[in-house]
C-alpha cells in the first residue's frame, strides 16, 4: 500500500531587489515614519517592478532593517518571507496553489475570492506583532467584482497594514479599479526623479481611496504620495525610460 504524503502547498517564487533599484528603494524607506498604506507601482515590462514591490514588502516586515531602511535580510521575518512561509504576507498573484494537489497553477484574473480571503487576511493580529502586508501583482488582472471588493480595504485599512500593487498597464488598470487610479497615475507621473527613473521607472502615489464601487457615479478624493526627494525628471530620465522599452 502506498505510503500518503502530506505536502505542503508550493510557494510562489521570491524576487530580490535589483541592483539598479536598490539607491532608489533606499530613498523610499527613508520615509518609512510617513509610508502610506498603499502603493502603486507601474512602469514598461521588463523593469523589475515585481522586485521592487517584494523588496519594500520585505522591508516593512523585517524586524531589525538596516539603517537606511532596507531588509536585514538575516532576521526570522526576513527568512520567512524569502522562503515563503511569512504569515503577515499575502501575495495575490496570477501564481496560486492547486485546491487538489498544492502544485503551483496559472490563472488568468484575480478573483473575488481571493480578494475576500485579503479581507479576512488583514483583519488578523500580526502573528509577529509588526506589520501586514499583501502584494497585488498584476493589479490590472483582478477583474471588476474583485476590484469593488478591495475598495472598502483600501479606504480603511487596519492599523499597520499596507498594499502594494503591481501593474505595467495602469490605463487596464485603471479601467477596473475607477477614475481614482487614473488620476493618481498621471500624478505620479508628473513627479518622478531621475534617480527613480534610472532605477527602473518606480512610480509610487498614495493611493487612500483608489477604488470606487462602478457605477457610484463620483471619484474619491485621492491623496498622493510621491517618489522619494531628488532631481525632477527631465529629458533625459524621459529618454532612458524609452530605452528600455525597447
Amino acid at each position: 500500500m502506498a505510503e500518503e504524503r502530506d505536502e505542503a502547498p508550493a510557494t510562489i517564487p521570491w524576487q530580490s531587489l535589483l541592483p539598479w533599484q536598490i539607491a532608489a528603494a533606499r530613498d523610499a524607506l527613508a520615509q518609512r515614519s510617513t509610508w502610506p498604506h498603499a502603493l502603486l507601482v507601474h512602469g514598461p515590462d521588463g523593469i523589475g517592478k515585481h522586485a521592487l514591490a517584494l523588496g519594500f514588502a520585505q522591508a516593512l516586515l523585517c524586524e531589525t532593517p538596516r539603517p537606511d531602511g532596507l531588509a536585514c535580510g538575516h532576521c526570522p521575518s526576513c527568512r520567512y518571507t524569502i522562503s515563503g512561509q511569512h504569515p503577515d504576507l499575502m501575495r495575490l498573484e496570477l501564481l496560486t496553489p492547486d485546491a487538489s494537489d498544492g502544485a503551483l497553477v496559472e490563472v488568468d484574473t484575480i478573483t473575488i475570492d481571493r480578494v475576500r480571503a485579503l479581507t479576512e487576511f488583514v483583519q488578523l493580529t500580526s502573528h509577529r506583532q509588526h506589520a501586514k502586508v499583501a502584494v497585488i501583482a498584476p493589479a490590472d488582472r483582478l477583474n471588476v467584482a474583485a476590484a469593488n471588493a478591495l475598495l472598502k480595504t483600501l479606504e480603511e485599512p487596519p492599523p499597520d497594514t499596507y498594499l502594494i500593487l503591481v501593474t505595467e498597464q495602469p490605463g487596464r488598470c485603471t479601467a477596473s479599479i475607477g477614475r481614482g487610479g487614473a488620476r493618481l497615475a498621471r500624478r505620479a507621473r508628473r513627479r518622478v526623479t531621475g534617480r527613480c527613473a534610472r532605477a527602473g521607472g518606480w512610480r509610487a502615489a498614495r493611493c487612500a481611496r483608489m477604488l470606487r464601487s462602478r457605477g457610484a457615479g463620483r471619484t474619491p478624493r485621492m491623496a498622493r504620495r510621491t517618489c522619494p526627494p531628488g532631481a525632477t525628471v527631465g529629458r533625459g530620465a524621459r529618454r532612458a525610460n524609452r530605452g528600455r522599452r525597447a
